[in-house]
């Protein structure tokens, strides 16, 4: 969350620094996400970004002259946020197909009374969200990166 924050709200130090780190990597001009206490998916979105930039984020934290050493992670802070992400992805994904199941699906929004603008609303960005980040696909996607990382220090 703090590494995140810090690069975002530094537009004259740490983020010029950060898309300096990606500008040679298939993550150009890529931000880390922050975590929104108001949008109860961006943990997972946050989490998600730092484990496919693994590389880039440890190699940014490790040089001394961004002072954000204190953020480094351990090898098993790592395996924990990779654990979280499968947790929280398992959540989503499951949260999809309660919606999207035909016994469940709109009863919900109907026994609140939702106007139907809502619930199409609704429907649009969980098909979406399904569609694009969840749907299970014919090749098992890594969370590791294949980009070399630049030198940042």
């Amino acid at each position: 969350r703090h590494v995140s924050f810090k690069i975002i709200n530094s537009p004259t130090l740490l983020l010029p620094c950060w898309r300096e780190t990606t500008a040679g990597t298939s993550f150009k001009n890529r931000t880390l996400p922050r975590d929104v206490a108001t949008c109860w998916n961006s943990t997972y979105d946050m989490l998600k970004a730092f484990l496919e930039m693994k590389e880039l984020v440890k190699a940014f934290l490790d040089c001394a002259s961004y002072g954000l050493s204190a953020y480094a992670l351990s090898e098993k802070e790592w395996q924990a946020i990779n654990d979280l992400v499968s947790a929280l992805k398992a959540q989503f994904f499951f949260s999809c197909w309660l919606f999207l199941h035909p016994s469940f699906k709109l009863e919900y929004f109907k026994t609140l009374q939702w106007p139907q603008e809502w619930i199409n609303d609704a429907i649009n960005v969980t098909q979406k969200a399904w569609t694009t980040r969840f749907k299970p696909t014919q090749t098992s996607s890594d969370t590791k990166s294949s980009a070399t990382v630049p030198p940042v220090c």
